[in-house]
């Protein structure tokens, strides 16, 4: 259960972006280092590197995006663990999962922008897009005196979770139908997912 109390907490970090806010994909970087402070009732230290890029192929007008994550919390507490599972996370398993306050996350996006569907009408190919994609997770729970950089170090190739699919966008992926398959088990277990707005 979430623990009740006051809180505060102070953000402070690097940011890179050179994406620009256009209809055309162009390729791009966005890189984070964030440092988390918390204070009063919930004291801890949480740091966070992210980074993404936005990237075009040799292939029509095919495209990628690809995401890494890294993050750390030390606190045990419900409301600043790091969960996984659902849209944006994990998209092959349930929403919220997986938690920890150890976090390393991967997604990869790739985008055919129209050259699918634009072979059966080109009007069809500007305002449908069809997307595969994959995701990689892995969150380890450890006490909350440990160092910000312990918990790392037992992470092994069976405990990483994935999960592959494909997905229809519609209106430059303001409308997004997943689905997905989670690959830890042999049973088929499928997901379905609608969004309503930009993942990344």
């Amino acid at each position: 259960a979430v623990r009740e109390g006051d809180a505060s907490i102070i953000k402070v970090g690097l940011l890179y972006n050179n994406k620009r806010k256009s209809p055309v994909f162009r390729n791009a970087w966005f890189a984070s280092l964030l440092y988390e402070r918390g204070f009063r009732e919930f004291p801890y230290n949480g740091f966070s590197i992210s980074c993404k890029r936005y990237q075009k192929t040799l292939f029509g007008r095919q495209a990628f995006v690809i995401r890494g994550l890294m993050a750390s919390r030390k606190s045990v507490d419900e409301q600043h663990l790091f969960d996984t599972g659902g849209i944006g996370t994990l998209r092959g398993y349930r929403i919220n999962e997986y938690s920890g306050n150890r976090l390393m996350l991967f997604n990869i996006d790739y985008l055919f922008r129209g050259d699918v569907f634009g072979r059966l009408s080109s009007k069809l190919g500007q305002f449908v897009e069809l997307i595969v994609f994959a995701d990689a997770g892995w969150v380890n729970l450890v006490t909350k005196d440990a160092n910000l950089l312990d918990g790392f170090d037992v992470l092994g190739a069976s405990d990483i979770k994935l999960n592959i699919g494909s997905a229809v966008s519609l209106y430059r992926q303001l409308i997004r139908l997943n689905v997905s398959r989670r690959l830890d088990s042999d049973i088929d277990n499928w997901t379905l997912s609608v969004r309503f707005r930009r993942e990344f």
